[in-house]
């Protein structure tokens, strides 16, 4: 049988994905294959190749051959991109995980390296919890609402 928080997952999707086509039809954009307006995140490993959480989690699924790790790496990918999205950070600068894993500096260096649109924004006094992220989450929203309404 399924257990039940599978069955109940289902169900909110079965039930979601209708209601925001029909009481949001710019949500649509957001459910379809067509290619992202914009990006954000919260707290990012930037680069697991430069990390070990991303060393120890790329080498187990991908193999020894960091060459074929690039293609999951935000810095590196930002850097070769020729399509340009608006992206938005938010990292608190409290986060016990911003100097050994995160590395959130390598994106900003990277951004300005590759002339990419980035916006980081280092939250003082927040770390890498829960609160940090329902304090902002709004204006995540916001920003990639503006972006949809972009025609």
């Amino acid at each position: 049988t399924t257990p039940g928080c599978m069955r109940s997952s289902r169900y909110r999707w079965a039930t979601t994905v209708p209601l925001a086509h029909a009481s949001a039809p710019v949500l649509h954009s957001t459910l379809s294959p067509m290619p992202n307006r914009s990006a954000s995140a919260f707290a990012p490993i930037v680069s697991p190749l430069h990390c070990p959480w991303g060393e120890k989690a790329l080498s187990h699924y991908l193999g020894a051959d960091r060459s074929t790790w690039r293609q999951y790496d935000t810095c590196a990918l930002l850097e070769a991109s020729r399509r340009q999205i608006p992206l938005l950070i938010d990292q608190g600068t409290a986060d016990d995980f911003l100097e050994v894993q995160l590395k959130t500096q390598m994106l900003v260096d990277s951004a300005a390296k590759a002339n990419y649109p980035v916006e980081v924004r280092m939250q003082p006094g927040y770390d890498h919890s829960f609160y940090f992220i329902s304090s902002f989450i709004a204006e995540h929203m916001a920003f990639h609402a503006r972006h949809l309404l972009i025609p």
